[in-house]
């Protein structure tokens, strides 16, 4: 990833990890290190879901007025699929020589891809046929993309969709790193993850850190703050906004209206547009 070579956690080959969603290839740095040598006095900038909307994405970065050169861009997962300009969006992505997660939609689109090599009948076509114009490169380079990314300088570790709380980060699964939401069974048996919301707690209400965590992957909850978690997903592709968060003092969340609404939700979000840009 260009410059970004840091400290990586690296899954030894025989070291046994529990399986993703689908069955995919694990990559081969499950954690990665962002350190302070990498940062070098530069802003760091944590962006929610992109989802293939690039030119919110370019407005953000324009209107905080950020560079490569005074800024460190990280990205909390699903910068890809129910947008406009999924290829577009990665292809500038990767110019900013930025960090990414891995979420559950870059999976999907990896696990597509992959079904599509292997089988005629399984072509890629629907809202899927996009991912036909990926290069073997992209395809390579998102299956490489870690679950987690840690900022010690920022006391903060980034993820998809959360982390387990009392489970250390080397044992977290990575079906829960990109698909969980909430916690069922905590005050009787063995508690565990769900990707629902109607059933449960919040993960990040039960995550005490010390690290705070930024994720993405719950639109649906819009943007969410807890003592040890922020939950940076707005729903841009739904019409709702993009978000990010600036950590140098002073830190503050940035964030700007949706252009429009891109994507039908299957539930019924009301998202508060009374502020284009939000400090």
């Amino acid at each position: 990833m260009g410059a970004f070579l840091g400290v990586m956690f690296i899954r030894e080959a025989n070291s046994p990890v529990p399986s993703n969603n689908f069955g995919l290839p694990l990559p081969r740095v499950m954690h990665r290190v962002l350190t302070e040598e990498e940062i070098g006095g530069r802003e760091v900038m944590i962006f929610g879901d992109v989802h293939g909307c690039l030119d919110e994405l370019k407005q953000l970065i324009s209107v905080t007025k950020s560079t490569t050169d005074n800024c460190v861009f990280v990205f909390c997962g699903d910068i890809l699929n129910k947008g406009p300009k999924n290829c577009e969006t990665l292809a500038f992505i990767r110019s900013l020589d930025a960090l990414i997660v891995r979420g559950n939609h870059e999976e999907h689109v990896l696990m597509h891809y992959l079904k599509s090599k292997k089988s005629a009948e399984d072509s890629l076509a629907g809202k899927y046929k996009w991912v036909a114009n990926l290069s073997d490169d992209d395809i390579d380079y998102l299956m490489q993309l870690p679950y987690t990314i840690s900022i010690p300088s920022y006391n903060c570790i980034v993820v998809h969709a959360g982390l387990f709380p009392w489970r250390p980060l080397q044992t977290q699964h990575p079906s829960d790193m990109t698909m969980m939401r909430n916690i069922v069974d905590i005050d009787g048996g063995k508690p565990h993850a769900t990707k629902r919301t109607d059933e449960g707690l919040p993960w990040a209400s039960a995550w005490t850190g010390p690290e705070h965590v930024y994720y993405g992957h719950s639109s649906c909850t819009r943007l969410k703050q807890y003592n040890f978690a922020t939950g940076l997903d707005s729903g841009c592709v739904y019409g709702g906004k993009l978000t990010a968060k600036l950590l140098r003092s002073p830190s503050r969340l940035v964030s700007v209206n949706a252009m429009q609404q891109y994507r039908k939700t299957k539930k019924q979000i009301i998202f508060n547009h009374t502020e284009h840009l939000v400090t």
